[in-house]
């Protein structure tokens, strides 16, 4: 039992033993003091009222505090599984999706270069970085599809839910370039010679969206990293 509630207990069962005696008195005024209860009854009748009221005032706060002790004691559950949610997001999950992105980075800088060259770019090194920048795509994907990532989400505030929207977007121009782009630079013969409308459209809308795919990922991780933070 609580301590302090069996007080309230004992004063609930002393009331219910004086309003027996109460009315097995008044009910039979042959005694002395049933005859001063009979007379006072009104007065006795109305304590007794009050004092139940009292008593049951005092319940229900007691109801209260319990329910509020319960509230608080799921709010710090909730607490404790986000904390760990986001902590395992900043220490295991962020640096997978990091080391991806740097991976990338050499074969961006080669596929930026021949996109702005006609000539001056090594075939096998386009190829080699063609072939690290499609399949970079289903790693990424594997990484945000993650069930760590989607429990997380709902605990982004503002900055993060726009990186991680950037983040998101900018992955996603990986995967409509991967045939366009292959078509706009015509690996062997360079862009002059493999140039496609359509897919010189597609490179010019999705390029600087593929292009910063790091950049999008270390603002990400910037933001978690913050958040976690405060898990601390």
């Amino acid at each position: 039992m609580t301590k302090g509630m069996w007080k309230l207990d004992a004063l609930s069962g002393l009331l219910c033993i004086a309003t027996g005696i109460f009315v097995g008195l008044s009910l039979d005024g042959a005694t002395e003091f049933g005859g001063w209860l009979s007379q006072w009854q009104t007065l006795v009748a109305g304590a007794l009222a009050v004092g139940a009221a009292a008593v049951t005032v005092l319940q229900m706060e007691r109801t209260d505090i319990r329910q509020q002790t319960r509230h608080i004691e799921l709010v710090r559950l909730g607490l404790r599984a986000d904390r760990l949610t986001m902590l395992r997001l900043r220490d295991v999950w962020l640096d997978r999706l990091v080391a991806q992105a740097d991976a990338i980075i050499p074969s961006l800088a080669t596929i930026d270069q021949a996109t702005k060259t006609t000539n001056d770019y090594s075939p096998i090194e386009l190829n080699k970085a063609m072939g690290a920048f499609g399949y970079s795509f289903w790693r990424f994907k594997e990484i945000l599809e993650d069930p760590l990532y989607e429990a997380a989400k709902p605990l982004f505030d503002g900055p993060a839910t726009t990186a991680a929207r950037f983040s998101d977007q900018s992955i996603q121009a990986i995967r409509e370039l991967n045939g366009p782009l292959s078509a706009f630079l015509n690996f062997n013969q360079g862009p002059a010679f493999g140039y496609y409308a359509d897919a010189a459209e597609t490179v010019e809308k999705y390029w600087g969206l593929a292009r910063g795919v790091p950049a999008a990922v270390q603002r990400l991780a910037a933001e978690i990293r913050r958040i976690a933070a405060l898990y601390e």
